[in-house]
């Protein structure tokens, strides 16, 4: 993952595929403080550990969780979004996906 900050351009969207909390503070840190955020976890647990680290980073950020294979659930959100996480393990390839839901200048990491 590309450790350079986003530059500061006002609320951003991003969405997070999977992972844990670790991966979402990593994505917090490349956002502004009002951010949008959509998450995509397997279960209620890895749902609640994201949203909480999200908040903890940006108090003031609009968190949104989608439950379910995060793999599948990709195809149920629409862009563009600023930065999008790939942080969901054994997953198929689908880059070409999610570069079709980046803004221009996006950034795409996992």
């Amino acid at each position: 993952m590309n450790n350079m900050r986003r530059p500061n351009r006002g609320p951003a969207k991003a969405l997070l595929i999977g992972g844990a909390a670790p991966d979402a503070e990593r994505l917090a840190a490349r956002l502004g403080t009002e951010a949008q955020v959509i998450c995509l976890s397997a279960d209620r647990a890895a749902g609640d550990a994201v949203r909480q680290a999200i908040r903890a980073c940006l108090p003031d950020a609009r968190v949104a969780v989608m439950l379910g294979d995060p793999a599948l659930l990709v195809h149920k959100v629409s862009g563009p979004f600023d930065v999008i996480l790939d942080a969901h393990r054994g997953r198929a390839p689908r880059h070409d996906r999610l570069r079709a839901l980046l803004a221009e200048g996006g950034e795409l990491h996992g």
